[in-house]
């Protein structure tokens, strides 16, 4: 055993984490500024992107944390048998994408009151 390998666990786990967040961010703000029909201003953070990553990373865990402990992904697989793997994930596309669309209305409500601040 390594005298250090405790602390390498932790700062293996810690930047994980953190890059996981910044290459999601990235992902949802590219998303945020290609697709709406008029032309964004570029921006590395933005306060939706942030939210969308924040909740889609929690959102993830609980539902992981859900099937897992609380129901159990026996259950639904004596339930419905192979079909249960693809309700759940339906269930968790539908939860990131409610996720995406939120981070996108906060964007778009701050968009429309900074527009409205300057008018």
């Amino acid at each position: 055993m390594l005298p250090y390998q405790d602390h390498l666990q932790i700062i293996y786990s810690a930047s994980r984490w953190i890059l996981l967040f910044f290459f999601l961010n990235m992902g949802i703000q590219i998303v945020y500024y290609s697709l709406p029909a008029r032309r964004l201003v570029w921006t590395l953070v933005s306060p939706g992107s942030v939210i969308a990553s924040l909740c889609w990373i929690l959102g993830s865990r609980a539902f992981a944390f859900f099937v897992n402990r609380l129901v159990g992904f026996e259950t639904y697989q004596q339930l419905y048998g192979s079909l249960a793997t693809l309700i759940l994930l339906m269930i968790w596309l539908y939860l990131s994408s409610f996720f995406l669309l939120l981070g996108g209305e906060i964007n778009s409500e701050i968009f429309r009151l900074r527009k409205a601040e300057a008018a």
